[in-house]
């Protein structure tokens, strides 16, 4: 039996219109990110979700809660949907970060390690986790994730079957909408970074 899953990426913030790194910072959602959570929420309603899973980060939660308020049906927060964690990058831009030769390296080759930042395999190794469990219990309703844009990318490209490190050839944009539909077997990718409401193409 397969499962659909509803991939939603988090509204934006003010960090995020800043180009700052967010990590697991609880940066809220500003006015414009409601907006798109409300959209988002709207869009899924007429999917009839029975499970809303979401990272607990703030900008998360709140996402959530538009889509679960619509739907009638709870949030559950899952660690496994968290931000990649930070420690001295954590709300710094890249302009400010471009003297770190740590970060050129993290952004040619996403296996390379570094202290201020969560390791690839182990953020690949929770998304697993969790594609796993859904796996061994399949639901007859959609699935809403709500996750971050690494998280979520992570998902799409371990459902499809790629190659590790690939993810980073996918764009989920804020407020973004993705739909797949999972088995034990195959994958279907139905709709990818689909932004409901939005008036320009990305």
């Amino acid at each position: 039996m397969a499962t659909q899953l509803i991939l939603v990426r988090h509204g934006v913030t003010d960090w995020n219109e800043q180009g700052r790194l967010l990590g697991r910072s609880d940066t809220p959602l500003n006015q414009r990110g409601l907006g798109q959570a409300r959209r988002a929420a709207e869009a899924i309603r007429d999917l009839q979700p029975g499970t809303i899973l979401s990272s607990p980060q703030a900008r998360t939660m709140q996402t959530a809660s538009e889509i679960a308020s619509l739907c009638e049906i709870e949030v559950t927060a899952d660690e496994r949907l968290a931000e990649i964690w930070l420690r001295g990058w954590q709300g710094k831009t890249f302009t400010e970060l471009r003297d770190d030769p740590d970060v050129h390296a993290y952004l040619e080759d996403p296996f390379h390690t570094s202290d201020e930042i969560e390791p690839f395999v182990s953020v690949r190794e929770r998304v697993r986790s969790l594609i796993d469990h859904l796996h061994d219990k399949p639901s007859a309703e959609p699935v809403v994730l709500v996750s971050h844009g690494d998280p979520l990318r992570i998902i799409v490209a371990e459902a499809l079957g790629l190659e590790p490190g690939r993810f980073r050839g996918f764009s989920l944009d804020n407020g973004s909408v993705t739909l797949l539909r999972v088995g034990r077997v195959n994958c279907h990718l139905n709709l990818l970074n689909w932004r409901p409401g939005a008036l320009t193409i990305p």
